[in-house]
């Protein structure tokens, strides 16, 4: 197993957590995908909530870089965020008068157009269904600010400036009370996409197909 992440604090972490596993079958690579093409091709590449911090040019890139990646009838599995954290999108571009994407680099593309990036690449479609992700629940709006802040290293210190003014911005956006409970929730995407498999070959798992 080849896991992979451009964060050198996550692969530390990750390398904490299955030394106290005794995970002995598991390479840490700091990077993207192409470091993981020294290792050969794969069965299952799976990818979770990832993708959606691409660009329309990245997620065009990774995709082909998957399928060099997989085996005939090999897969590729993920979820990915397809609509959320509106709040923040308001507030960011009431404040810089930019979006999520050109602020923090967080896309939410709509389905259909993940179907089209898979067939572009050469995917067969094998599951996709949208689901409702999780209901986050927070102390406050600005603990969710602070965990949303969190997840982009830092990128919305504009945000934390000045709170009292920044009261008045979330009434406007339906926060009446930033101090109680927020509530946070998403839709995502889950699928399986898979490489398919030339005339005359057998496909990944098959008695013969390693």
């Amino acid at each position: 197993i080849v896991a992979v992440d451009p964060s050198k604090p996550r692969i530390e972490t990750a390398i904490e957590k299955s030394a106290k596993e005794n995970a002995d079958n598991l390479v840490f690579l700091e990077g993207d995908i192409d470091l993981a093409t020294r290792y050969g091709h794969f069965d299952l590449i799976f990818t979770n909530f990832v993708l959606h911090w691409l660009s329309e040019d990245e997620v065009r890139t990774t995709l082909q870089k998957a399928v060099e990646c997989l085996k005939p009838g090999g897969r590729l599995v993920g979820n990915i965020l397809i609509k959320g954290h509106e709040l923040a999108g308001a507030i960011l571009m009431t404040l810089t008068g930019k979006n999520l994407a050109e602020t923090l680099g967080y896309y939410a593309y709509p389905t259909t157009s993940w179907k089209a990036w898979f067939l572009e690449a050469g995917l067969e479609v094998v599951h996709c269904r949208e689901f409702t992700n999780r209901r986050a629940r927070f102390e406050n709006v600005y603990k969710y600010f602070q965990y949303f802040q969190a997840v982009t290293d830092g990128k919305l210190d504009l945000i934390f400036e000045d709170q009292r003014s920044i009261a008045q911005l979330l009434a406007d956006h339906g926060v009446s009370d930033p101090m109680a409970e927020y509530n946070v929730g998403s839709m995502a995407l889950e699928f399986t996409v898979r490489k398919p498999v030339a005339s005359g070959t057998l496909p990944t798992g098959s008695a013969n197909g390693r």
